[in-house]
Parts: structure tokens; sequence; C-alpha cells
């Protein structure tokens, strides 16, 4: 998770979900995911283009879940 849902995470994921988290190199997030053995990572993220830190969805990633000004996508699996 990116630092700014750090805490949005911790409250809907609760303890038995591992957080990667980041402050603003997606790419170097994932790959540690995948390089612990991870098969399939969640990125959450605005709907609406804000250029917080430059970051965009990264590509390969699927919209799965909708909370209306942010969205939960997976990569993988």
């Amino acid at each position: 998770l990116q630092h700014a849902f750090l805490w949005w995470g911790k409250l809907y994921l609760g303890d038995n979900h591992v957080i990667v988290h980041f402050e603003n190199n997606v790419g170097s997030a994932l790959d540690s995911a995948f390089e612990h053995g991870f098969s399939r990572a969640y990125f959450v993220w605005w709907n609406q283009p804000i250029e917080w830190y430059g970051i965009t969805v990264p590509g390969g990633f699927v919209k799965l879940c909708d909370f209306g000004r942010i969205s939960v996508y997976v990569f993988g699996g």
C-alpha cells in the first residue's frame, strides 16, 4: 500500500494480511512481494487522477472493488 493508504489497509484488512508498504516506488514494492513468493498483489488508489507522487495504477492490474473515490485493483492469480 502506498503510504497514504497504510492506515486504510490496516483498518480494512486486519492482521491476517501482509501489507507491502511503499512511499512512491510501486514497482519495487511489487518486486518485493513477488520475490517473497506471493502470486497475487492488490493495489489501492484513487479513481480520479490526483497527481500524488506521480503514481498511477500499474499495468496489468484490474479493478476489483470500487469504494467511490478509491478502488482496489488486483494483479495475478
